[in-house]
This record gives C-alpha cells, structure tokens and sequence, in this order.
C-alpha cells in the first residue's frame, strides 16, 4: 500500500490540530476559574505546554515555529497568570 500526499502538509495538519487542542483544553480546565488559579493549576497548565512542544519538532519547519508562536501567544493574553 502506498500513501500519496504531501509529508510536510500531513505534518502541520496534524500539529495544527495539537495546538487547537491545547487552546481548546485550556479553556476547558481555566476559562471558568476567574483566573483564581492554585499551584496544581500551574502544574498542569506548564505540562499541557511542555507535551505539545516536546510532541513536536518545529526545528525544521517555519510553519510549524509560527504555529506554535501564534498557539502561545494566544494562551498567554487569555491566561497571562501562566507565563
């Protein structure tokens, strides 16, 4: 079986898709705490971030480094209290 597509595009489908699950388990978890968060939170919060970075390798990718700017970015102006 062979597999047509493009590689770098199946890549960044796919890492798009990881940062908009990171945006969207952010606001499940905190949107609703006031921004009254406690030591777990933080925990938590830094280890959703450090898997989504370590799941990916933006080295090689522009795209991918933007992507992942833009995903942080974003995070930080709608929970600041976490960078």
């Amino acid at each position: 079986m062979y597999v047509h597509g493009d590689y770098e595009e199946i890549l960044e489908t796919c890492v798009e898709e990881d940062f908009q699950w990171l945006i969207e388990e952010f606001n499940v978890l905190f949107r609703f705490k006031n921004h009254k968060f406690n030591e777990k939170d933080m925990k938590l919060a830094n280890q959703l971030i450090d898997f989504c970075i370590e799941s990916i390798d933006p080295s090689d990718n522009n795209k991918i480094l933007n992507l992942l700017s833009e995903t942080l970015k974003y995070i930080a102006r709608s929970y600041p209290e976490f960078f």
